[in-house]
């Protein structure tokens, strides 16, 4: 083989891989251009910062009778009902019924996620 015809092939196959370069999908190009344009949103921070003079004992509420850890565990937990000192009001529930001998309460429970995962 000469060395014109060796030049010649690597020049053709040079301009073969040159045309095919411009044989791309404009649609992936647009899904970039999308990508690029749409903001991209930060996530919502949901934290609570409180100012307690000690670490409490214990978070649970059946066993809490500090006060300090009852400011926490009133702003973290949610209950049936909240007693605002003049009035009871809905929390989980959207109504609840007394009967009449006041024995017998029916709580009407909202649609919530609990603490452990069923709805």
């Amino acid at each position: 083989m000469s060395k014109r015809r060796i030049v010649a092939s690597i020049l053709a196959g040079l301009v073969g891989l040159m045309s095919l370069t411009g044989c791309q999908d404009t649609r992936v190009d647009d899904k970039i251009d999308q990508m690029v344009e749409e903001p991209v949103k930060e996530p919502v921070k949901q934290e609570m910062t409180w100012n307690m003079k000690a670490e409490p004992k214990t978070l649970d509420p059946q066993r809490n009778s500090a006060i300090s850890a009852g400011h926490v565990i009133n702003n973290t937990f949610s209950g049936l009902t909240r007693d605002y000192g003049d009035e009871i009001r809905p929390e989980l529930i959207e109504r609840f019924e007394v009967s009449k001998d006041q024995l017998t309460y029916t709580f009407y429970l909202k649609e919530s996620k609990w603490s452990d995962g069923s709805l």
